[in-house]
């Protein structure tokens, strides 16, 4: 981001980088991204949520047991308006009930998630990029492509970048495109606030 920043800064008025980087400090993260487990007794407080689609993609991530994260992409699917979802809402999924859970402290915008998902890209290794030689990622794709950021936290991988790529058997896999284009727009979301402020 520190990049885009100085590019911004380089190509137009001086002034744009620090309304971007207070853009960047006053962004509020969205509620609903991450949720948490919170058992089979119904909350006795809070508010709860009915919303089928949030509902089963809750449950497809447990049965994948894939973490319960999802882009922001993922969640304007669900169809919830901006400020629906609170950290003191509560949904069911099947015999239990889940509430939204604080974000990352190092990223509250869900931004640096590459790792946490990827996908097949074929036969072949890509053309450019770094390839990724870990035997233990590689078990592990075999199974499922989407984990939380502890399990992933736990390859020891710090360097996953949208170029990176892992051979897993005969076949590549590379992080998957839904968080290279989350952090796309939102970057440009807040490059285009920060522009058009006084």
């Amino acid at each position: 981001m520190s990049q885009l920043i100085l590019a911004r800064h380089e190509a137009e008025d001086p002034k744009a980088s620090m309304r971007i980087v207070k853009a960047l400090k006053g962004l509020e993260t969205k509620i609903g991204l991450k949720w948490k487990d919170t058992g089979a007794t119904r909350l006795a407080e809070g508010t709860e949520l009915h919303n089928e689609a949030l509902s089963a993609a809750l449950e497809q991530k447990l049965i994948s047991d894939a973490a319960l994260r999802f882009t922001w992409a993922d969640f304007e699917q669900f169809g919830l308006r901006d400020g629906s979802v609170t950290s003191n809402c509560f949904i069911r999924v099947g015999s239990k009930f889940f509430q939204p859970s604080e974000t990352d402290a190092d990223d509250p915008f869900g931004l640096n998630t590459f790792g946490l998902k990827w996908e097949e890209v074929g036969s072949t290794g890509p053309v450019a990029g770094t390839e990724i030689v870990h035997p233990g990622l590689a078990a592990a794709l075999q199974h499922k492509t989407e984990f939380g950021p502890t399990e992933f936290d736990n390859f020891g991988l710090r360097d996953v970048t949208p170029y990176s790529f892992i051979k897993v058997g005969d076949k590549f896999f590379q992080p998957a495109e839904d968080h290279l284009s989350q952090a796309a727009a939102g970057m440009a979301i807040l490059m285009f606030r920060a522009s058009t402020r006084d």
